[in-house]
């Protein structure tokens, strides 16, 4: 606990309250690369009609013309002004995704290079020149990526931000990348500043210079890599998960990776969209088709009392079983979120997590120094999602104290602890979570 407390801050901040108490809604998992203004638009429509909460629009990758400018694509955007609008007619705000990387044909690739804003490397001759790097979406030729050492590079990247957000009255930008994996690291590679890059903690100096960018853009925002981030007020995002079960980058990792987040000191963590992003086991995209039922329906109900990100609806399954277990989930966050909101105030007054390991309370406990699929949201709340197919029942730990059922339709009763309980009969419809009863 003294590590996690020694990396956090007691301090006001946080994002858009907006964003942490309604879904944020993605173009990605839903269309991928195919996305367009009137699919955009047709979306939110939906979303509203749904009667599905909503904070945020997430237009993600293929907005641009190109990678590297900040224009949306006339041929799929043709009037961007009156998109965006709309959303905000429709309560949406309005986030664009953003990248590092610049290919060679963007509008602004050469003014980068002729400042030396990209990250250069010496070729086989000795002479210097803009570096290439792979990355998802160009791992053939490559592109040109942000030299975030360079003082200038960094204002010049944000104001570029700022314009494109100005000029179409966009909110906020989900900056992706960031990882180390997708920088130059060779000892070919020329920085602007090279102490930036050669302290103790090497190349995470490019990850913490990129990600903090995010703070002075806007509360509306969201990063996916981080380092050194814990102080600044934006919400990090869980590295992609495929739609399957199981740790393997699946919904379990969902929980893993939310409780390390958060035990880095990471108070405000999305663990990633709801379903997954439409990726099988090996990576692949599903193109037509859609996270199972069970696994989408589990997924749902493990965000219950979480920041939630979304972008396949519940619609898409033209399924009653979803719908009616979706609503049920939501009626649960709504009644929760008072305990939610109390649990974002005391983090910030005590420097506490706001999503704890079981541990937390229990330190000295053996069997849940070893629970890695339970966490508590402050200290008011468990949460014990069922995070395996075709399940019947669930052990939960429940900590010291009385603690209710937050599931109103639940057959179990109030739980004195500290104990170990199995809840047997469990349904589709199952959430197991707990609050605590005051006496």
């Amino acid at each position: 606990q003294e590590q996690v407390l020694s990396v956090t801050d007691l301090n006001e901040q946080a994002p858009a309250m907006s964003m942490i108490e309604k879904p944020i809604w993605s173009t990605w998992a839903q269309f991928k690369k195919d996305i367009n203004q009137d699919q955009v638009l047709k979306y939110a429509r939906d979303i509203v009609d749904s009667g599905i909460p909503y904070s945020v629009m997430e237009i993600d990758d293929m907005w641009s013309s190109t990678y590297g400018d900040f224009t949306f694509n006339a041929t799929r955007f043709p009037d961007p002004e009156a998109m965006v609008n709309e959303l905000h007619r429709l309560g949406f705000d309005v986030m664009v995704w953003i990248v590092p990387f610049c290919d060679e044909n963007a509008l602004v690739y050469r003014e980068g290079e002729v400042n030396q804003y990209w990250v250069r490397q010496l070729n086989k001759k000795g002479d210097l020149e803009t570096a290439r790097v792979r990355w998802w979406d160009n791992n053939q030729e490559g592109s040109a990526v942000l030299d975030v050492t360079n003082p200038q590079a960094r204002e010049w990247f944000l104001n570029r931000i700022r314009s494109a957000l100005s000029q179409y009255g966009i909110d906020g930008v989900k900056l992706d990348a960031g990882e180390t994996v997708y920088i130059p690291t060779s000892n070919t590679a020329v920085y602007h500043n090279l102490l930036a890059l050669h302290s103790g903690t090497g190349v995470l100096e490019y990850t913490a210079l990129y990600s903090s960018l995010a703070q002075e853009i806007s509360s509306i925002s969201e990063v996916r890599a981080a380092w050194k981030l814990q102080r600044v007020a934006t919400f990090v995002r869980v590295m992609d998960l495929n739609s399957v079960w199981g740790y393997e980058n699946g919904l379990s990792a969902a929980v893993s990776r939310l409780l390390t987040f958060s035990l880095l000191g990471y108070r405000f963590v999305l663990p990633d969209m709801i379903g997954g992003n439409g990726y099988g086991p090996d990576g692949e995209l599903f193109v037509r088709n859609q996270p199972p039922e069970e696994l989408y329906i589990r997924w749902a109900q493990m965000n219950v009392i979480l920041p939630m990100q979304m972008s396949i609806p519940p619609w898409r399954y033209n399924s009653t079983l979803v719908t009616t277990a979706f609503q049920k989930m939501l009626k649960i966050r709504n009644e929760l979120f008072p305990l939610y909101q109390e649990a974002i105030q005391d983090s910030k007054l005590t420097g506490m997590p706001l999503v704890r390991p079981m541990w937390w309370k229990a330190p000295h406990d053996l069997y849940v120094l070893s629970c890695e699929d339970q966490f508590m949201v402050g200290d008011e709340i468990v949460m014990a999602p069922i995070l395996e197919s075709n399940a019947t029942q669930r052990k939960i730990f429940i900590p010291m104290g009385l603690w209710a059922p937050c599931d109103v339709d639940s057959s179990s009763r109030a739980v004195d602890g500290p104990t170990t309980i199995i809840l047997e009969n469990i349904t589709i419809f199952s959430i197991p979570c707990y609050r605590r009863l005051h006496y």
